[in-house]
């Protein structure tokens, strides 16, 4: 079983969650899930397992408003890795998505409009061991499925 440390930084304006909350569990929500967002959040997550393992997150439930934004960010290095991830749709899923980058730690952005559509989305975590290519370089998985 790997070490995982979740901390879920949000605003601190009365309207929004608390400044900072430990999360105990390997997944993540967004607000008021499975019901619909509540409008105008903005939630952080800073995700961080044991040196030498990777981060995957496996969403298993990803039906978003089309205005809403969720951005990963890999944070091993200033000029980390990007991902936005929207649905084209009004609150329509686009199925299973799955997001993994080469290094240790994670942060996940999720800002909600004020719009109440789809019913957010839902997240596993999973720290693996990074598998070494015949070269000794780690090898980088990114996958988006849509």
């Amino acid at each position: 079983m790997s070490f995982l440390t979740i901390a879920k930084i949000v605003s601190t304006t009365r309207d929004q969650m608390k400044c900072v909350l430990e999360v105990g569990g390997g997944n993540i929500t967004s607000p008021n899930y499975p019901n619909h967002p509540e409008p105008d959040k903005f939630c952080y997550w800073k995700i961080r397992t044991k040196r030498g393992e990777r981060i995957t997150l496996f969403f298993d439930d990803f039906k978003i408003d089309q205005s809403d934004i969720l951005l990963v960010v890999d944070d091993y290095q200033c000029t980390s890795q990007l991902i936005a991830l929207r649905n084209k749709g009004d609150g329509n899923a686009f199925g299973h998505v799955s997001v993994s980058f080469g290094s240790n730690e994670m942060s996940v952005l999720f800002i909600a409009n004020g719009k109440r559509k789809g019913n957010g989305f839902h997240a596993n975590i999973i720290g693996v061991r990074r598998i070494i290519s015949d070269y000794g370089k780690i090898s980088l998985l990114l996958c988006l499925y849509t």
